[in-house]
């Protein structure tokens, strides 16, 4: 096996020495054309087709078998040449994109989830709080104290059961009816 020449491999990587197209040295894009066009390469044909000498045919092949264009060489010295890969379709790139749209919602449901679980953990923590803060006992403030006082005051006063005349009863009626749903809004 000859030693691999990396300065003619690839298109470009070799000075031209003359601008005429028909005296250019052999890229390593035509190996790939030629290689394309066959079944089966073997090293003599491609340094004969592209007017190479064994070395760079040798490399063209190398190169070729490493980016998957030819297989194995067999015991018979034949290179098989493999299918070319099939160009990406339209369709085949819209179910891509599609896919990742997928992935991306997924991953948006699975946050709005676990916010919402945290949500929920809040509420319930807060749930609690307002249970425990209703099931104190409501402390009166001096003012609560002297208005119940009054308001009892009133009633002992007002009440229309009050013993008394009839006319004294239906004037403590009177007043209570007008008095008393203003002391309960207060």
């Amino acid at each position: 096996m000859f030693p691999l020449r990396t300065d003619l491999l690839y298109a470009g990587a070799m000075p031209d020495p003359t601008p005429e197209p028909q005296h250019r040295p052999p890229r390593y894009l035509d190996a790939v054309a030629f290689a394309r066009g066959r079944a089966r390469v073997r090293l003599g044909e491609l340094a004969e087709v592209l007017a190479v000498d064994a070395e760079t045919a040798d490399a063209f092949l190398s190169c070729l078998q490493a980016e998957g264009v030819i297989g194995p060489r067999t015991l018979s010295g034949w290179w098989p040449v493999l299918p070319a890969p099939e160009p990406a379709a339209p369709a085949t790139l819209a179910v891509a994109a599609l896919e990742a749209a997928v992935e991306r919602l997924q991953r948006a449901v699975e946050a709005a989830r676990q916010r919402a679980e945290a949500a929920q953990r809040r509420a319930l923590v807060a749930e609690r709080r307002v249970t425990e803060l209703e099931s104190r006992p409501r402390t009166l403030t001096a003012g609560d104290e002297r208005l119940t006082t009054l308001k009892r005051l009133l009633a002992r006063e007002l009440h229309p059961d009050q013993p008394g005349s009839p006319a004294e009863r239906s004037l403590r009626e009177a007043l209570f009816k007008r008095l008393w749903p203003k002391l309960e809004a207060l």
